[in-house]
């Protein structure tokens, strides 16, 4: 019988988008399918994908699609906008019709997901050809709902539209989120599932040892912002508290930034906040982290802080700054407020209020002494490992492995019964 065909979608590379790849398809090689990515031709060329799935080309088979926009300050391509969706609906379609999977995954769901909940010919030709799709969400409104009369109403539509779509299985990393969608209908709820956000194992070493790796001064104390340097992130926001809250730190604090950059944020670092940099308070580590480097960063800092202003979704660095007992500081929206304060991982404030994000600056420094997760924050962070996110998300495909499996044992089995009550032959 010929291996279970399955097709991963995900033209986007840069942040979390490879590394699940990465995760899916090598839980994936494992159970013995043949396993194909759909991507866009950028991607195919980027360095993100020979240090995500570079180890995995000898068992992926990639299909490179044409046709998506460049995001305007290079990191990625972008997916918003109707025009955007279009490409990727696009893509999809290409892939399905090149390839003819047995089971989808999509693993950023969020620009077509509700698209396909409208009459479509891809929704048609999954449901005609009996190929089982499942879809990955990070985010949504119904999730953390916005004030007023058109939040609600773009919440009803977004979970009518999912609920009508051809997913078999939709995939959320927000418990928020699960109980929402769970509450809209009996038939939705069977079929939405929490889904860990995922972090590889934790690279556990000492702050000096993780300084030197980097090469950094190891004296003092520092605070982190950590991955993809761009403006979301709230990187202005923590440089201005930072500037502020320097007459309250001693003279060997930093800042550090750690993480690929924007041209954008680059330009405005070298502008603004020269001063920092020349002063040797502010440092900048503006490359791609691979995995060691990933995990020195956050275990050379005593604070990661995480102040992306308008992010109310799940953020994995503050599961990876758990991971290594690092306190964190947040801004105090959404899933970071939660967590943080229901886990005793940190603190969080407003960070648009540069005096008080100056001020939590200041005492999240002094409480990082000697912090160390509680036991139920370890739990939560085990939930969130990359081998639950792979077992969780092929939990369907197993069940259909393991159909597939026992309909050839029993095809075997009518065999040999038939091999044995037919009349012996004779040869001539």
């Amino acid at each position: 019988m010929p291996p279970m065909r399955v097709l991963i979608f995900e033209p986007q590379y840069v942040g979390h988008n490879f590394t699940y790849v990465n995760y899916l398809a090598s839980r994936l090689v494992e159970l013995g399918c043949e396993v194909h990515l759909v991507t866009s031709r950028q991607a195919l060329g980027s360095e993100e994908f020979e240090n995500h799935l570079g180890h995995l080309r000898p068992h992926l088979r990639c299909l490179a699609v044409d046709g998506f926009t460049e995001r305007s300050n290079g990191a990625g391509i972008s997916v918003n906008g109707i025009l955007n969706a279009r490409s990727l609906v696009r893509g999809l379609q290409i892939g399905l019709t090149t390839i003819r999977p047995d089971h989808l995954y999509v693993l950023s769901g969020n620009p077509i997901a509700h698209w396909m909940g409208l009459p479509n010919p891809i929704s048609r030709y999954l449901r005609q050809n009996g190929i089982e799709s499942e879809v990955v969400l990070l985010f949504g409104k119904y999730a953390y709902l916005h004030c007023g009369l058109a939040a609600l109403i773009k919440a009803k539509l977004a979970l009518c539209a999912l609920a009508r779509g051809p997913w078999h299985r939709v995939h959320h990393i927000l418990p928020r989120a699960i109980e929402v969608m769970s509450a809209f209908s009996s038939g939705f709820a069977q079929r939405v599932r929490l889904l860990p956000d995922p972090i590889d194992p934790p690279i556990i070493m000492t702050r000096p040892e993780a300084r030197r790796i980097l090469g950094l001064p190891e004296n003092g104390r520092y605070i982190g912002l950590i991955g993809v340097i761009e403006k979301r992130k709230g990187i202005y926001e923590f440089l201005e508290a930072f500037e502020k809250a320097l007459v309250h730190l001693p003279a060997s604090d930093r800042a550090l930034l750690a993480g690929k950059s924007t041209e954008e944020v680059r330009n405005f670092l070298s502008s603004r906040f020269q001063g920092l940099t020349d002063s040797g308070r502010l440092i900048f580590l503006d490359r791609h982290l691979n995995r060691q480097d990933l995990w020195a960063a956050h275990n050379a800092a005593d604070v990661v802080t995480t102040p992306y202003p308008d992010h109310v979704y799940s953020a994995s660095t503050v599961i990876r700054a758990a991971a290594v007992n690092r306190f964190v500081l947040a801004n105090r929206i959404g899933w970071m407020e939660e967590t943080i304060e229901e886990l005793c991982l940190g603190m969080t404030c407003n960070i648009s209020d540069s005096q008080m994000f100056a001020d939590k600056i200041v005492e999240s420094m002094a409480s990082s002494v000697n912090f160390t997760v509680n036991q139920k924050a370890q739990y939560f962070v085990q939930f969130h490992s990359q081998a639950n996110f792979a077992t969780y998300l092929t939990d369907r495909l197993c069940e259909r492995l393991h159909q597939r499996v026992d309909e050839q044992g029993f095809r075997d089995k009518m065999s040999r019964l038939d091999a044995a009550i037919r009349p012996n032959t004779v040869q001539i």
